[in-house]
């Protein structure tokens, strides 16, 4: 019966190294510090020669200590991971692919996009601000709205703040992360993604002007005391809703709504103020104002939920055009 040898922390450390292999090992070195270091390798000094069992006990070791604070990501996609990141490639010597979910033509994120808000909510409860922030800008902006008011309060403002503020992280780790997501989730996968902290104020905007105005305000008033002023300055010249029509220039405001569906204008215009509904309506044909009139005046049954939706794709238009550069938003003081 072979002898089982009591390591250690360092000597697993350091056994754990030996086992990867010198090319990364070597590359995961430059991640400790020098102390730490100093440890390992008088540790790797006094190991003696340990049997392959005690060996594959210990890498499974690490990988149950691995995944037990990596959330998302299960024990061998988290050590293939490690691994793929930390190597150095020599020619001829390709790197370890990770398993590779059946394809179903569709990107991680497209399917996470149909999982319930609530869902999505509870699986990433746990998981830290940088990461739900992260998972949050490849989603479309409605269900990423969605999801962030789901979440309880104070989520929301450290994930908002962690889009603005956080160093972009790469494609790879990103898409890594969402397959990873999706297997959890059991859903079928393919791969994709995107990322880049120099969208970020764009994707936070789109999804604070998806939220409901209360919720999306509220949060705002957070966010503002978490960013710096060039931060905040960029993300709320990007923030445009159906009221901040009447701030545009007249030729910007006839741009936007001249020629929408006149049924679209009656929706948005239901309830509205009467400086707004006046700029609106004095921006479009005389035609056009007086069936709207009518329409306002024989009142409707349009539910909450279809005036906000009215209004949302009115500013969502007004985005589109300014992003085209036919119309300038208005600048917030």
């Amino acid at each position: 019966m072979q002898h089982r040898y009591t390591l250690t922390t360092p000597q697993k450390a350091a056994a754990v190294l030996i086992a990867m292999g010198k090319p990364r090992a070597k590359q995961l070195l430059k991640y400790f510090k020098g102390e730490e270091l100093r440890l390992m390798i008088d540790a790797g000094h006094s190991l003696k020669n340990l049997p392959q069992t005690d060996v594959d006990a210990l890498v499974s070791e690490f990988e149950a200590a691995f995944v037990e604070g990596s959330g998302i990501i299960d024990s061998r996609d988290a050590i293939n991971a490690i691994i793929d990141e930390s190597m150095t490639e020599t020619p001829g010597d390709p790197a370890p692919k990770a398993s590779q979910p059946a394809e179903t033509g569709k990107s991680p994120w497209e399917l996470i996009a149909t999982v319930d808000n609530d869902v999505l909510v509870g699986r990433l409860a746990a998981e830290p601000p940088r990461l739900v922030a992260a998972l949050l800008a490849q989603l479309p902006p409605a269900k990423s709205a969605g999801v962030l008011e789901a979440m309880p309060a104070e989520r929301q403002t450290p994930i908002v703040t962690a889009m603005m503020t956080a160093r972009e992280i790469p494609v790879d780790r990103l898409t890594h992360v969402g397959r990873a997501l999706v297997k959890d989730l059991k859903l079928d996968n393919d791969g994709g993604g995107s990322g880049g902290s120099a969208t970020a104020p764009l994707r936070v905007a789109e999804i604070m002007n998806a939220m409901e105005k209360s919720a999306s305000e509220s949060l705002m008033k957070h966010v503002r005391e978490a960013i710096d002023p060039k931060q905040l300055a960029a993300l709320e010249s990007r923030l445009f809703r159906f009221d901040d029509l009447v701030l545009l220039e007249d030729r910007d405001r006839t741009l936007v709504v001249d020629g929408l569906p006149n049924d679209l204008l009656v929706r948005a215009l239901r309830g509205a103020g009467d400086a707004l509904k006046e700029a609106i309506l004095s921006s479009i044909s005389q035609r056009a104002r007086k069936m709207i009139e009518s329409e306002l005046t024989a009142g409707g049954r349009d539910t909450a939920a279809a005036i906000e939706d009215a209004r949302k794709q009115i500013a969502q238009l007004a985005m589109k055009l300014a992003a085209e550069g036919r119309i300038t938003l208005p600048k917030r003081s």
